[in-house]
């Protein structure tokens, strides 16, 4: 075995060969965030590694289910019970710092891989109906009705109306992740940028996990609500954000703000569980409805496997199923 080192130590050298290995950003921050609660857990100590034992990995899991941990995020929020994903996550992280320990030495054994850990329940999938999409693009024109005393009730024109529109039917037509579209200071990864809007092939550059580039194609109505966006934006420049907090700034519209704002129009018109990437869900869905192959779906969402496309695949075909017990006449004429 080499020489001994400490955990703080070991994390120094897993992050310089995540480096060299060129793993995302996103997941190095991750990665260097789960290390911090086993930090936490450990209390100032920072014993070496070949000392920490499976029965201590084991008990920090269980602490993890049931402490409140800290928001790693920019706002200011309470702490929170981890979820079993979360949970998992960090469970991940432990893993592959000790992958990289016993391969270099510095571990005898890789305890992590013989503490089991709970595996939740993937989060129900729930598409967007065409109903539902209309009234979020209508609710991004104007504001919620209000009235002054002895007035008729009125509502005003939002000053994000164009950029809303076409950010909510790119999301809709390209399946692409809010990260993709908007700048993540997690990871300073800047999103859409105008010179990745390709108007003469009707096609997005964007760029995915691991920072891998593909080509999304869209519809014209797509294409004219994001140049109908950019005719209000003055003096753009092709290395500027597309997606810019508010008309007249130039300060990107950050993840955390699309998210909000998506459940902000939510609210409004009704609907539950509004969030950017149940915008994925519905196009990766209907793409398939409507006789989309599973390749050319896994290439247009930029998945490195098979297995999320095939879940969309399972989803697909019980809502066909649904479909057709509506509208069989056999069924309905109750022949």
């Amino acid at each position: 075995m080499r020489t001994q080192i400490t955990f703080s130590q070991a994390i120094e050298g897993y992050l310089l060969d995540a480096r060299a290995r060129q793993l995302s950003p996103r997941t190095i921050q991750d990665y260097t965030n789960s290390f911090d609660h086993f930090r936490r857990w450990l209390d100032g100590a920072d014993p070496q590694i070949q000392s920490i034992t499976r029965d201590e990995i084991r008990r920090f899991l269980d602490w993890l289910a049931s402490t409140r941990a800290p928001h790693n995020g920019i706002a200011d929020r309470r702490p929170q019970k981890l979820s079993p994903k979360s949970i998992l996550n960090i469970h991940t992280a432990l893993s592959a710092l000790w992958t990289w320990a016993t391969s270099e030495g510095y571990a005898d054994s890789h305890i992590v891989r013989a503490v089991e850990v709970q595996r939740p329940e993937p989060p129900a999938v729930e598409p967007f109906s065409r109903d539902e999409i209309k009234t979020l693009l209508s609710a991004c024109r104007y504001t919620e009705p209000y009235s002054r005393p002895g007035k008729a009730e009125c509502r005003n024109e939002r000053t994000t109306a164009e950029r809303d529109r076409a950010l909510i039917l790119l999301l809709l037509d390209t399946g692409a992740r809010n990260g993709e579209l908007c700048y993540s200071p997690r990871i300073d990864k800047p999103g859409l940028l105008n010179r990745h809007i390709k108007r003469r092939s009707s096609a997005v550059k964007v760029v995915g996990k691991g920072t891998k580039e593909r080509i999304v194609h869209i519809s014209h109505p797509t294409m004219k609500a994001l140049w109908e966006y950019q005719l209000t934006k003055e003096d753009a420049q092709p290395s500027d954000h597309l997606f810019l907090s508010s008309r007249g700034y130039q300060r990107p519209l950050t993840t955390d703000a699309c998210y909000h704002l998506i459940a902000r129009l939510g609210e409004r018109c009704g609907i539950e569980e509004c969030y950017p990437h149940r915008f994925r869900h519905t196009f990766a869905i209907n793409f398939l409805r409507n006789g989309g192959k599973t390749l050319e779906l896994q290439q247009m969402l930029g998945h490195t496997s098979l297995a999320m496309v095939k879940r969309y695949v399972r989803l697909a075909q019980v809502d066909l199923e649904e479909a057709h017990k509506r509208a069989s006449p056999v069924a309905n004429w109750r022949l």
